[in-house]
């Protein structure tokens, strides 16, 4: 689909999607079944579009019912009896209606599962290959290998990243953008928040999140994505907080579904609200209890690669992740300084259930990003280590698009320097994508036959047996080669491990014939 269909398609679905901001009481209709889904199945581009297709073809999946559009006779019965249908959302099978008072004539209709109200407050909206010269964004892309990728001809090139944010006021002009819009890169912007362009309300946290990872100013900032594609989603409202925001999280990651893309990053996080009887508990941080986690796993299950942001509470009394960062099925990244230190600002985990969160971290104190003016300035949080860190998942997963979005995440958890032993602050540590990109190489030949070594894991001494002759390596997560040998056959080799770091080692092999690579545990 070329970059014309998919703006005409953008488009269609910003018509489809959005809503007018909604009044005080909002209430969420859900349906009990899809009775014409079985039509949709059988040509899924009624509903989905060609890219969104491909992306699920590529990894194995296929059309399910999470795709299928809202029953449209369930709609009319509804505006029916006189509610205007305001939102509707296929992945909850559910529509939004306003109403003064519980709608309870819904409530008997008997295709309808349940009802739930969404509490809003009324606010007023702010209207305020390549090798690179990385300027000012050259040590949090370094800090994570993510120039190897660059270099390596992977930039983004071919894919599309949804950034679900906050304003981007001033996007639709910058010079750090030039390339993006001149090249028909920007694919679509759509705004759930407001009737208004994303270029126009809600602030400018979501331009300098895009900036991490779209510009292109060589000399003076590149971000890690510097050639993908963009949807522009604005799904917050500045002036207040509402959980009414996550249900606008949840149509902007289905509209974003729809249209094609490959990876979302969100900057976002929900807690607590203006209203506490609204508000959250670290209890519903289980994945599975709020709205917008939910729509998150909703989104990986349809094969797409989730990224978002910790949250910036580790100072707070709340201390922990916030929504949507609990989710089991997307990429959780928690902030670090540019010498990979942990910075305190940073949402902890575990998640309520007792799992890794985050994921990783990667740089988020004082790293730099460009402003609204083309200004490069530096800030902190994990509003920044989630972009950067997408940008970069993107870039690996151009360079091995036959791999699936979760394959993606685990090889950037297991590249990460504390993979072997994450903790509530880093969780896993810090991706190294230079190993990422290794470990996702399906070009490496498979395994050289009558190579074995052992203890695994190792903590004094690693030996080594192979039948044949050929040149063995150790190589830590960040790729340096720790020692090097001639293995002989049938000549045991031993290589004292015992004053090593703890964590994960590869074990390369290498003969006329191949090379074999395994992971070995140092404890």
């Amino acid at each position: 689909m070329n970059s014309m269909n998919i703006k005409l398609l953008a488009a269609v679905l910003a018509m489809v999607f959005a809503f007018p901001e909604l009044g005080a009481a909002e209430w969420w209709v859900e349906f009990t079944d899809k009775p014409s889904a079985a039509s949709f199945l059988f040509r899924p581009e009624r509903m989905l579009s060609t890219r969104a297709l491909e992306r699920q073809s590529r990894q194995g999946l296929s059309p399910n019912m999470l795709d299928v559009p809202v029953e449209s006779s369930y709609v009319e019965a509804v505006r029916a009896l006189g509610y205007s249908v305001v939102a509707r959302s296929r992945w909850m099978n559910a529509v939004a209606v306003e109403s003064v008072d519980f709608p309870a004539d819904l409530e008997r209709l008997p295709f309808v599962k349940g009802i739930r109200s969404v509490k809003k407050l009324r606010c007023e909206l702010s209207t305020t290959v390549a090798t690179y010269d990385y300027g000012a964004g050259t040590d949090q892309i370094r800090l994570l290998n993510g120039d190897f990728l660059h270099q390596g001809g992977f930039s983004g090139e071919g894919m599309a990243i949804a950034v679900l944010d906050a304003g981007f006021v001033g996007a639709q002009q910058m010079v750090a953008f030039d390339s993006l819009r001149s090249s028909g890169r920007l694919l679509g912007t759509v705004n759930f928040a407001d009737t208004l362009s994303v270029f126009a309300v809600n602030g400018t946290h979501g331009t300098s999140v895009l900036s991490t990872m779209a510009a292109l100013v060589p000399g003076s900032f590149v971000g890690t994505a510097p050639r993908a594609s963009y949807f522009l989603v604005n799904t917050e409202v500045l002036a207040s907080e509402t959980e009414t925001e996550e249900y606008n999280w949840l149509m902007g990651a289905e509209w974003a579904d729809s249209a094609g893309a490959d990876v979302i990053n969100s900057s976002l996080g929900y807690s607590t609200f203006d209203d506490p009887l609204t508000s959250h508990t670290y209890s519903d941080m289980d994945g599975n209890t709020t709205v917008v986690t939910r729509a998150a796993d909703w989104a990986a299950s349809r094969g797409i690669l989730v990224v978002v942001s910790a949250g910036n509470e580790g100072n707070s009394p709340w201390t922990y992740i916030t929504a949507p960062a609990d989710a089991d099925s997307v990429l959780t990244v928690g902030a670090t300084d540019l010498l990979g230190g942990y910075a305190t600002f940073s949402s902890r985990g575990p998640s309520f259930d007792g799992r890794v969160k985050p994921n990783v971290a990667a740089p988020g104190a004082g790293i730099r990003y460009v402003q609204s003016n083309d200004v490069v300035n530096s800030g902190s949080g994990t509003s920044f280590s989630s972009p950067i860190t997408a940008g970069l998942a993107a870039c690996v997963w151009q360079a091995h698009p036959s791999r699936s979005a979760w394959e993606v995440i685990q090889a950037i958890e297991q590249s990460a320097s504390r993979f072997s032993n994450p903790n509530d602050s880093v969780g896993h540590g810090l991706p190294n994508f230079d190993l990422v990109d290794f470990l996702l190489d399906t070009d490496n030949p498979a395994p050289v036959s009558g190579l074995r070594f052992g203890p695994n894991p190792a903590r004094d001494f690693l030996s080594v047996w192979s039948e044949l002759d050929g040149t063995s390596e150790v190589l830590d997560v960040r790729g340096r080669v720790m020692f090097r040998w001639d293995q002989w056959a049938g000549l045991p080799s031993s290589l004292d491990v015992s004053g090593w770091s703890q964590g994960i080692y590869f074990l390369r092999f290498t003969t006329t014939q191949g090379s074999s690579t395994a992971r070995v545990l140092v404890e």
